[in-house]
């Protein structure tokens, strides 16, 4: 007797979909980030991973509601996605992102990446002005053999910051 699966198929896609990815913004999750990265341990000698985090995103959602925030974040996944192209991004936290490019690079090739980022940020949101106030700080770690997941979003947390810190709106590269 055979037995037409076609639908548990579709139905268990559906459930591997939604628990990897974030529903908002289509972006991967926290969760299948941790194991894309463990999967990509191997494979991969070198590893770049650059956090991203908005810049007074809580000014937007305190001012204009959540459902603006949310606007925000759709619009952010999506330049992300045109900045760094077919490259595993991932939303980690309300406003926190994370994008991982593999292989070797530069600092002027992240540079590159970074900078073509905030500057799209920036270029979408100048025509709409309950936006004005955001922009976007990224930190950016390297790694040249990937043993500690854990380290390498540490690395790059702390270069994060340091962007902060210098007046927000940049980029920093970790370096030991």
């Amino acid at each position: 007797m055979c037995r037409d699966v076609t639908v548990e198929r579709l139905l268990e896609k559906k459930i591997i979909y939604s628990a990897n990815t974030d529903q908002l913004t289509d972006l991967y999750n926290r969760r299948y980030f941790y194991e894309y990265m463990t999967r990509n341990k191997i494979m991969s000698k070198h590893v770049n991973l650059f956090y991203i985090d908005l810049d007074n995103f809580k000014k937007i959602n305190d001012e204009y509601g959540h459902q603006a925030g949310d606007t925000v974040l759709v619009m952010v996944a999506k330049l992300l996605k045109q900045t760094f192209g077919a490259e595993f991004i991932a939303r980690v936290g309300g406003d926190e992102f994370l994008a991982v490019v593999l292989g070797s690079k530069t600092d002027a090739e992240l540079a590159i990446l970074a900078e073509r980022f905030l500057s799209s940020l920036q270029q979408t949101i100048a025509d709409n002005a309950k936006f004005a106030v955001l922009s976007a700080s990224i930190g950016i770690a390297v790694s040249n053999a990937l043993t500690d997941v854990d380290l390498l979003i540490r690395q790059s947390d702390s270069a994060l910051y340091e962007a902060k810190r210098n007046g927000k709106k940049q980029y920093k590269i970790y370096h030991k």
